[in-house]
Parts: C-alpha cells; sequence; structure tokens
C-alpha cells in the first residue's frame, strides 16, 4: 500500500502489472475515479468506450479519464499481459484538458512501446515516496514519459493477419459488434471478409463467435462453480434459456447436465461440433 501524503502537484495511486490475465466480462462499462493509463505487453482483445470498438494488441495504449465509461479486456478462451497505473491531481486534470495525454476513450498503436512499459515497471519496483516532493516528482516524470509516448500521436493498431484479428475478434470478450463493423475494423469490404472467412475458417463468422461463446461457456461450466446464469451473462448470451437453447443445439445437453456429468471438458459431448450443418447467420 501506498503511504497517504498531501497532494500538491499530482499522485500515482496505483501501479502493476498483469500476466496471463483472464478478464471479467461486467454487466455495464466501467468507471474508474482516477486517471487510467494501460499498455497491451502481449495477447490480444477488445476496448469499448467512448471513442467507440477498437482490437488491443501488443503496444495498443489506452488512456482513460476520471469517471470515464469503459471496458477492456482478452479475447474468450485466451489471455494476456498488461502494465497499468493510475494517477489523480492537478497536474494530470490540466494535462488532459490541453489535450497533452489523450482524450477521451482514445486508444493508441504505440510504435515503441518500451520505455513506457520499463518506466511502469521501474515504478512498480520502487519504494513509495515518502514525502510530497517525492510524490510530485514522480507524477511528474511519470507524465513526461506518457507524452513522449503518445507523441506523435499514432493510429488505432490494426496491423496483421485480417484472418487472425478477424478470429480474435469475434472471440473477444465484451464485444457485441455487428459483423459489418467487425468488417470495417479488420479495413475488408463486409462481403468479402465475410466470403473469404467462411471459406478459410469452414464457417461463417456469425456462426464462429457462437461457437467460441459455447466453448467459453463449456469452460466456466467444467471449471467453475458461477451460476448458470452468470455463464450466460459472462459469455455473451442473454439468460440461461439463450445459453441453454444453443447449448443443446450444438453439444446434446444442457448446460447442468453438461457440468453434472463425469470428466465434462469443452467439446467432449459432441465430436465435430460445426461440421456438417447447414450454413447460415453472419
Amino acid at each position: 500500500m501506498r503511504p497517504v501524503i498531501p497532494l500538491a502537484l499530482g499522485r500515482v495511486e496505483l501501479v502493476g502489472r498483469i500476466t496471463g490475465g483472464r478478464g471479467i466480462r461486467p454487466r455495464a462499462l466501467r468507471h474508474y475515479p482516477n486517471h487510467a493509463v494501460m499498455i497491451v505487453t502481449g495477447g490480444l482483445g477488445c476496448y469499448r468506450g467512448p471513442g467507440g470498438r477498437v482490437v488491443l494488441r501488443p503496444g495498443s495504449l489506452v488512456v482513460v479519464r476520471p469517471d470515464e465509461p469503459h471496458w477492456y479486456g482478452p479475447a474468450i478462451d485466451d489471455s494476456w499481459d498488461e502494465s497499468f497505473c493510475a494517477a489523480r491531481g492537478p497536474l494530470f486534470d490540466l494535462a488532459a484538458r490541453r489535450g497533452v495525454i489523450a482524450g477521451p476513450g482514445r486508444v493508441f498503436a504505440v510504435p515503441e512501446p518500451g520505455p513506457l512499459i520499463a518506466h511502469l515497471e521501474r515504478l512498480r519496483r520502487a519504494p513509495p515516496p515518502t514525502t510530497t516532493g517525492e510524490q510530485d516528482a514522480e507524477a511528474v516524470e511519470l507524465l513526461a514519459v506518457l507524452t513522449r509516448t503518445l507523441a506523435p500521436k499514432a493510429t488505432p493498431d490494426r496491423s496483421g493477419g485480417w484472418l487472425a484479428t478477424s478470429m480474435r475478434l469475434l472471440a473477444a470478450e465484451g464485444c457485441d459488434d455487428d459483423l459489418a463493423h467487425i468488417a470495417a475494423m479488420v479495413e475488408v469490404p463486409y462481403e468479402t471478409w465475410r466470403r473469404r472467412f467462411r471459406d478459410q475458417v469452414g464457417v461463417a463468422p456469425g456462426r464462429y463467435r457462437l461457437l467460441a461463446r459455447l466453448r467459453a461457456a463449456a469452460s466456466l461450466l467444467s471449471m467453475t462453480s458461477l451460476p448458470i446464469t452468470e455463464v450466460a451473462h459472462r459469455t455473451g448470451f442473454v439468460d440461461d434459456r439463450h445459453l441453454a437453447r444453443h447449448f443443446v443445439h450444438w453439444y446434446g445437453v444442457t448446460p447442468g447436465r453438461y457440468r453434472r456429468a463425469p470428466g465434462a471438458a469443452p467439446g467432449a459431448k459432441r465430436a465435430g461440433v460445426g461440421r456438417g450443418r447447414r450454413r447460415h447467420g453472419g
């Protein structure tokens, strides 16, 4: 815990690192009381907030203002690594108002994330400040590193293969984009994207997303004691009945029976899921 020191220019409230984070899908967008900075160092996921929906990959930097609604997290059935910090005080408030740090809901692809990641790691390991002067110096240095990282400001990261990005985004926890928007995010015309995806993956994008959510639900049923309603919510279904209808269709049993079966594991109840059925939707 950081000691409580009188606030002058600014204060770094929290700094940390997550390795292999799985994320939790919230019932609503989150609100933080402080300025927050998060940079992805491994894995792929999704951000949503005032700036829209954006794919997050290594080097993606998210800057959130106090009380700004937002959510970000790794793809379903995947994990990611991140470094993060939270800060507050007039120094950061002024920097945000003047546009020195990102505006509302902004996500950037950072060409050289190393200096910021290294600085956050030094902050995490260093002894916390014990005086207001030390606290201010820490805040000023953080703002300076962040400013250098964001100048020049980069565009949202859409690099990489369109197919791999599409597959990860369709499976990303919390992403409910319509399919045309996902096609636009990977910069491929919708009909071309849909046709190429189906030809290369074997199922249409909509069905791929459904199957990814069912696999995630099966994992939660097998490995946790979460109520089935909560499993449904976390994996993108409206309620437990919505989950059950699709689960029975693809796995041949209800979610409750699947959970009670000895040795239940994702995909174990129905071999060849997704093959040999009429293509539709998505």
